[in-house]
């Protein structure tokens, strides 16, 4: 019996060991780093020990759920700024601030760089224009923007640390912004950027000797194709020479150029067709652009959408083929097939041409009238296509 009765006390005296405040400050610190703000801060109230721990935390998160504490959004980041203790701030995330205004967007962003932050993130509602100080932060090492934020460089871009930069929905003012804003960036090895459609831009040129991972989706210069707009002056330009990566969605128009990608290694390529466009011979361009890259060795293609918008035929190339065709490609992946006829032809073209290839990966479309038996049909035509490569795996998903 008395047995029983020290097993059950020393149960209770273990249940109240406060074992994690027992921690020191900066593990308890790294700890809440992984937690929103909102509940990193609601931690003030369980004890005088852990009153003022959340203000040493160097990640910052304002998430969706601090709208939930009772005051305005935009006045609470202000607040946990004014109170927060650390002088590196190694993140800060601010998401959906539409009713911030020009003022407080301005302050959040210079006390992040006059607290030598790391990484940057930057979610907005409405159209704001950001301060000039943001670009000359000698410690950012990560910066994604989001939203309608609009971009407008007039003095010095000095990023000396910056190794990725993510751009989404962003308005450029002019031309020249992005390759200002790039050639300040010495260390960048990673650049997204999606969704920019402004009607004031002629060019989008992305010139980098340090990128290694390129992203470019939707920068959709099809609108410009519209009678009344500009069209034909507009191009996407690359001239990166160190890029091992790139993931591009593009329109089937002659306005994407490359230098020769001689480091590029892995190329996933989806393309569109043009809005308003109906010239079946705009793939050339295409062609001509896959010519750039020399050296890749895995490639996804993606033309389902060509097929759908109107592109009747497929013409092998009257010009060389591919080199990357010829003596590099080992992968090749055609995604969202969709069994029509050009689509086949296309196939059979790059098999043909592909010396090197060690496997062959196509993803039907989702399509429920097409059952086993047609992809089954399928399998055997394309296996009785003219090989280049005789030790090539096909696969079908």
């Amino acid at each position: 019996m008395n047995n029983t009765r020290q097993s059950s006390g020393k149960r209770h005296n273990m249940r109240s060991i406060d074992r994690l405040s027992a921690l020191p400050d900066d593990v308890i610190c790294h700890i809440l780093s992984f937690l929103e703000t909102k509940s990193s801060v609601a931690t003030s109230i369980l004890s005088r020990r852990w009153r003022f721990l959340w203000a040493h935390v160097p990640d910052l998160d304002f998430g969706n759920e601090c709208r939930c504490l009772g005051t305005s959004f935009p006045d609470i980041i202000t607040r946990v700024l004014f109170l927060h203790k650390v002088q590196s701030i190694n993140t800060l995330c601010i998401s959906d601030t539409y009713d911030c205004n020009k003022h407080e967007l301005e302050t959040w962003i210079s006390t992040a760089v006059s607290r030598n932050v790391k990484n940057l993130e930057i979610h907005l509602g409405y159209k704001h224009k950001l301060p000039e100080c943001l670009f000359t932060c000698k410690t950012l090492v990560y910066l994604r923007l989001n939203a309608d934020v609009g971009i407008q460089i007039m003095g010095l871009v000095y990023l000396p640390c910056l190794k990725k930069l993510h751009l989404y929905d962003v308005q450029l003012d002019g031309d020249e912004t992005l390759p200002h804003l790039l050639s300040g960036c010495p260390m960048l090895e990673e650049f997204i950027i999606e969704n920019l459609m402004d009607y004031d831009m002629v060019r989008v040129n992305i010139s980098s000797p340090t990128i290694k991972r390129l992203t470019v989706n939707f920068v959709d210069f099809s609108y410009f194709e519209i009678p009344g707009y500009r069209g034909h002056e507009n191009r996407l330009e690359i001239n990166a020479p160190s890029l091992e990566y790139l993931q591009l969605r593009i329109c089937l128009s002659d306005f994407v150029s490359a230098q020769m990608l001689t480091s590029l290694i892995e190329a996933d390529i989806r393309l569109m067709k043009n809005y308003g466009v109906e010239q079946e011979q705009d793939y050339y361009h295409v062609l001509n652009f896959l010519d750039s890259l020399c050296n890749v060795k895995c490639l996804k293609l993606s033309c389902a959408k060509v097929v759908e918008k109107g592109l009747k035929n497929w013409t092998e190339p009257f010009q060389q083929v591919p080199r990357c065709l010829l003596s590099h490609l080992r992968i090749i992946t055609i995604d969202q097939f969709g069994f029509a006829e050009q689509e086949f032809n296309m196939v059979k073209y790059i098999l043909r041409n592909a010396k090197v290839v060690k496997r062959m990966e196509i993803y039907f479309k989702h399509r429920p009238m097409i059952g086993l038996k047609a992809k089954f049909e399928t399998l055997k035509r394309i296996l009785l296509f003219e090989r280049g490569s005789e030790t090539y795996k096909l696969v079908f998903y």
